[in-house]
């Protein structure tokens, strides 16, 4: 049913409101709790160590936004929105509580004078950057990466179905993480190789994903650090969500990193969401718009332009040859050498 521009207009300032409810039952594992069946608001309380009184209030918010549902009795149940939640098995759960958790909210708050003088607003808080923060808050680092690890879990068979990687011998993954989506890759590829590549600790932290995909035997581990140089002698250079993370100049360095280690055969495969000339409002778009923003505010980075990505990869002596969509908004972005 349409709504009013008035109504929609409300929608839109409740948002932070709406995102916190999904922030603290994120926290307080809300949704793991019910997925075993309805339980009442005293007995969530009692299980998270929280204010009985405060909890109802939250739970019949999230009643009201369907991340869960009330019973006749009074208790509440889980919803199709809350399994999307959970922490405790593959979903989106980690991504949310990363997405709307404290660096995040602090850093949005910040958007006005981020947007006024150019500057990260992560780093207008905290006073260092994003990264820098996760390696002095572990903790707070672990958070993110269980974030990143929840969304390739959801986008990793998109990619593959999206991109043919039958052709290559060797795929390097750079910054490849815990190696879902190079795993994803091996699976389907049988007579591939890959090659694991993020920072010494991150690749020591891939053996179990590799293992349950029974890509191991044909996946080495490397340990680097991608603006010095990458692993020589792939045919694809695979890179998630890597290039958005930077501007301009440290994105060019990593292309270049990635250039100098390829024969004229190799190509790199960026995997970016692409921001139209003419934007429409589709999610598609406002996802693509918002990551952008999200970019100033958290990492420095951004979300380009398919022109901007061509001026990109020419400042690498690369140059871009295809693109190809995904369901989720993300870009398979195809560069060969120039």
């Amino acid at each position: 049913m349409n709504e009013s521009p008035a109504v929609t207009a409300v929608r839109m300032t409740m948002g932070h409101w709406i995102a916190q409810c999904v922030s603290v039952a994120c926290e307080l594992k809300i949704p793991d709790l019910v997925a075993d069946g309805p339980r009442t608001a005293d007995e969530l309380a009692e299980a998270c160590g929280a204010h009985p009184g405060a909890m109802l209030r939250l739970l019949r918010a999230l009643a009201s936004l369907e991340v869960l549902a009330q019973t006749a009795d009074g208790k509440f149940e889980a919803t199709p929105l809350s399994e999307q939640f959970r922490q405790d098995v593959p979903g989106l759960g980690p991504y949310a509580r990363f997405v709307t958790g404290a660096e995040s909210w602090r850093a949005w708050g910040e958007l006005l004078e981020a947007v006024q003088t150019g500057r990260t607003a992560f780093e207008l808080v905290y006073g260092m950057g994003m990264f820098d923060y996760g390696r002095e808050h572990p903790v707070r680092g672990l958070i993110f990466n269980q974030a990143m690890i929840s969304f390739s879990v959801t986008v990793a068979d998109e990619i593959v179905e999206a991109y043919d990687f039958s052709p290559f011998h060797l795929i390097v993954d750079v910054g490849g993480g815990q190696g879902l989506l190079l795993a994803a890759i091996l699976r389907r590829n049988r007579s591939a190789q890959g090659v694991l590549f993020d920072l010494p600790h991150v690749v020591d932290q891939a053996t179990e994903v590799l293992d349950d995909a029974g890509v191991a035997d044909r996946c080495e581990r490397i340990g680097g650090d991608f603006f010095r140089g990458v692993p020589p002698g792939g045919d694809a250079y695979v890179m998630k969500s890597i290039i958005h993370d930077w501007d301009d100049k440290r994105a060019g360095t990593i292309l270049r990193s990635c250039r100098q280690a390829m024969d004229e055969e190799a190509r790199v495969l960026v995997v970016d969401r692409i921001i139209p000339e003419r934007l429409e409002p589709t999610f598609v778009d406002q996802r693509a718009t918002l990551m952008d923003l999200n970019m100033l505010a958290l990492s420095g980075g951004r979300e380009r332009t398919e022109e901007e990505f061509r001026d990109l990869f020419e400042s690498a002596d690369l140059r871009l040859e295809a693109s190809l969509p995904t369901p989720s908004g993300l870009s398979v972005i195809e560069a060969l050498p120039a």
